[in-house]
């Protein structure tokens, strides 16, 4: 499953004079509770 992220350019929290940039991720949908854990079944051991 992959993982979606947008790049967002934030200040410094030491040095407010620079800019970082950080990861923020994306929701691309919502899933249902059964749907939610067939997917966890699928890919652990629980």
């Amino acid at each position: 499953m992959a993982i979606f992220y947008k790049k967002v350019q934030r200040p410094n929290p030491l040095d407010r004079t620079k800019v970082k940039w950080y990861p923020v991720l994306k929701s691309v949908g919502v899933l249902r509770t059964k749907e939610l854990a067939k997917l966890m079944s699928d890919e652990t051991t629980i």
